[in-house]
């Protein structure tokens, strides 16, 4: 697989999160999916020994970290949205 080729399937990844955030609702929705989605995208690569290069595997790890953040934030305004969230117990 070419570099343009995984470049493309990038900027494709990005366009469908963006329709994700533009839907109503929170942006944070599209920015999980692009997060999770490129996460999920480069290990892919990785393993699968199409790419490499020595930003590629901290490039997945932050995109996981990335990941593990919005979907705590998601997480936490969902709770304090239903109205019994408790700031003692995170």
């Amino acid at each position: 697989m070419s570099s343009r080729f995984s470049a493309a399937i990038a900027a494709g990844l990005a366009l469908i999160s963006l329709a994700i955030a533009c839907w109503p609702g929170t942006a944070l929705a599209g920015m999980l999916a692009y997060s999770a989605a490129v996460a999920l995208y480069l290990a892919y690569l990785g393993v699968a020994g199409c790419a490499s290069g020595v930003l590629l595997w901290p490039a997945v790890v932050l995109h996981i970290v990335l990941t593990a953040l919005l979907l705590r934030s998601s997480m936490v305004r969902r709770v304090a949205s239903r109205g019994d969230f408790d700031r003692n117990t995170m």
